[in-house]
């Protein structure tokens, strides 16, 4: 893949997962000492760019049908493509990561 890594914001992270900043920061730096996203600075921001399952291969989820949708507070974020999710979810529904683990 060609070009830049996508990334998510912290002030986009904060405002999904309904915490603070340094909430939301704290949360990512945990990620990043697991080694699942790394964190940079774009143009003043910090981004969290995912960099796949430390140590680990990912499972696979089971095909199955789609949950409904929900609502906003009912959401969190995959953290190894940051694929909004509902937060029930056991895997994520667009890689399929083990979120259980």
């Amino acid at each position: 893949m060609a070009g830049a890594a996508a990334g998510v914001s912290l002030a986009t992270i904060a405002a999904r997962e309904g915490v603070s900043r340094e909430e939301a920061e704290e949360m990512m730096d945990g990620l990043v000492e697991e080694g699942v996203v790394t964190k940079e600075t774009r143009n003043g921001e910090t981004v969290y760019v995912a960099t796949g399952p430390a140590g680990a291969k990912a499972e696979t989820q089971p095909k199955t049908e789609p949950a409904p949708a929900a609502a906003a507070g009912d959401m969190k974020f995959c953290r190894n493509c940051g694929a909004k999710i509902p937060k029930e979810s056991k895997f994520c529904e667009s890689c399929g990561t083990n979120l259980g683990a």
